[in-house]
């Protein structure tokens, strides 16, 4: 009886080791599954979200900002009724860092330059989420992605001399934008931003988007009036005063910077320039 007492508490000792092991082996398991969905938590929490494609279609609000109206003799009134919209070539997107090429223009314009009066314009760009349509304007937050930097470049000479708005910015290299986008949570309030646009240093355009006479949800909104938004469009939401400030040269380095965003940084050459290396 005492020799099958000793077998039965051997067994029972050998049970709970067992039981232990698997125990241990049950908590590491788990232990390790944590630290994984952890690592890939943390990875979620500061992952960067980034253009990796030229946008299927590209929208640019014209006088948003009234003090460049007034530059253009822009009727206001006009603008708040309805804001004005046009379609930019997807084909003119350079990223970050790459060159703005001016064109030779010799045969068309009588300038000094062969690419005659360009120059660019720092602007909010809001990425589509989904595809929408005919939207109000208190629906529009929760179709954007996220916002990014445009830089509107513009030949001046066309543009003021009655070509249409996207013959003289449709230029190939002639829409650099920001491939990181910042997301709504990150910047709560877009319409109070500081838009800053520097040429070899010197500051022509800084303003707030405060100053917009037309809200970016508003334009969101207009825009899916008239077309059917689809994942990855972009609207650029117009620029503030000063672009008229200045005349881009071969060799120029433009900077858009816009507040809780980043910068925007594009060299700029002449074609023939190019040719020629």
């Amino acid at each position: 009886m005492a020799k099958l007492s000793k077998k039965l508490l051997k067994i029972e000792r050998m049970s709970l080791c067992h039981a232990s092991l698997a125990s241990r082996v049950f908590y590491s398991a788990n232990l390790i599954m944590l630290l994984r969905n952890f690592d890939c938590l943390f990875e979620l929490m500061f992952m960067k979200l980034e253009l990796t494609q030229k946008p299927r279609r590209l929208l640019c609000a014209a006088f948003t900002y009234g003090e460049h109206a007034k530059e253009f003799g822009f009727d206001l009134s006009k603008i708040k009724k309805v804001p004005l919209l046009l379609l930019k070539s997807p084909d003119s997107v350079v990223w970050n860092d790459e060159t703005v090429i001016l064109p030779d223009l010799s045969g068309w314009l009588e300038t000094p330059e062969p690419w005659g009066w360009v120059s660019g314009e720092v602007e909010i760009a809001v990425v589509i989420k989904d595809a929408v349509q005919n939207i109000e304007e208190q629906e529009a937050e929760g179709h954007i992605l996220g916002y990014t930097i445009f830089n509107d470049v513009t030949q001046r000479d066309l543009e003021k001399g009655g070509y249409p708005y996207s013959i003289s910015k449709s230029f190939p290299t002639f829409g650099p934008l920001l491939p990181h986008i910042v997301t709504p949570d990150e910047i709560p309030d877009p319409n109070n931003l500081r838009l800053k646009m520097r040429v070899g240093g010197k500051v022509y355009q800084d303003a707030s988007s405060s100053e917009m006479n037309v809200s970016i949800f508003r334009l969101v909104s207009t825009a899916s009036k008239f077309l059917k938004l689809e994942k990855g469009d972009i609207i650029s939401t117009g620029t503030p005063p000063g672009c008229l400030a200045y005349r881009l040269k071969d060799g120029d380095v433009m900077e858009a910077e816009i507040e809780g965003i980043g910068v925007l940084r594009n060299p700029v050459k002449f074609k023939a320039t190019i040719n020629r290396a």
